[in-house]
């Protein structure tokens, strides 16, 4: 079992670095839009923070011993597109990203209450609270985005 929970730690270690490197590309993408910028590079050192804190964890746990555990890839951030249509498009992705880094959250979460695990499950607690405050601010953000995205004759 920790073999296979292995994969998983090392696909969320991986998933939060993804998602760090998502948050400055868009903010880099988006760097007019002030609150963009600036919350999304501190999004992006929480994410970053999160991986590293994972990195005692992984490390308790074996490397998969057999070619059949494989490693699992994280999902990617899309291509650039400008002006607010790119925008909303852009925190659609990051919200996506965001969404497979907590449900890797919740399942690894999951397999460390059944292996008693309190260090990992502390780690995994922490973590998705802020997670689920960068989510909870994607959906916020996403809506006041859209009408000028998609209602607005360009």
């Amino acid at each position: 079992m920790t073999a296979k929970l292995r994969v998983y730690l090392d696909l969320l270690e991986r998933s939060e670095r993804g998602l760090a490197a998502a948050f400055r590309t868009v903010a880099d993408r988006h760097a007019e839009e002030p609150d963009i910028y600036h919350l999304l590079q501190t999004f992006a050192s929480r994410s970053e923070q999160q991986a590293e804190e994972l990195r005692p964890q992984l490390a308790r746990y074996a490397p998969p011993s057999d070619s059949s555990s494989g490693t699992l890839q994280p999902p990617q951030l899309g291509a650039a597109i400008s002006g607010p249509l790119g925008l909303l498009s852009d925190l659609q992705s990051l919200h996506l990203l965001a969404s497979h880094v907590q449900s890797s959250q919740t399942m690894v979460g999951q397999a460390a209450r059944a292996l008693h695990d309190e260090a990992l499950m502390d780690v995994i607690g922490g973590a998705s609270q802020q997670t689920q405050q960068q989510i909870s601010w994607l959906n916020s953000r996403m809506k006041e985005a859209a009408p000028q995205a998609l209602g607005v004759p360009g």
